[in-house]
This record gives C-alpha cells, structure tokens and sequence, in this order.
C-alpha cells in the first residue's frame, strides 16, 4: 500500500496509522491503526514496526487485539503518477 505514516503519543500509547497520500488534514485510515507501535529495524530505507491492531470495530476499545508487524519502504520523492493511483501496488 502507498499512503503517508502518521505516528502520535496518546496518553503514553503510541498510535501509527497509514493514510492517503494527500489525506493529511484528515488522515482517514486505510489500514487498521497500529496501537503501541514501536520500530524494531532500520536498514537503508526500510523499517520494520511491531504493534497491535484491533480486530472489528476499529473505534471499541474492548476489541480484541492482534500482534502486528508493518514494513514500511520511505519513499523520499513520491511520483505524481502513484499518488494518483489506487493505494495498492500493481
């Protein structure tokens, strides 16, 4: 998925998101939020995070959760053309 990394602090719980390449006034998600993400690698341009994500209703805080691994390529120029496109790769 191509989209933007929105990570914030939420009462001492880190919360990561991936959005829409240009959704940053909204930054509606287009995965389920990673909850207590925390990075576990860096190489070159690649990171791994680890986290949870609820399962079902994303806004229950009694969902049940599930570990989770992103990894995620930085992208220091995004072209025109992908941002354009459907969030999933070819």
């Amino acid at each position: 998925m191509i989209g933007h990394l929105t990570m914030v602090l939420i009462e001492n719980v880190t919360l990561m998101k991936l959005h829409g390449a240009g959704d940053d006034a909204v930054q509606k998600p287009i995965l389920p939020e990673l909850w207590r993400a925390k990075v576990v690698m860096i190489r070159g341009d690649k990171m791994l995070f680890q986290g949870f994500e609820r399962v079902g209703d994303q806004d229950d805080p009694d969902s049940r959760l599930e570990k989770q691994e992103w990894a995620v390529q930085v992208m220091a120029v995004q072209p025109a053309e992908l941002a354009r496109m459907s969030h999933h790769l070819p």
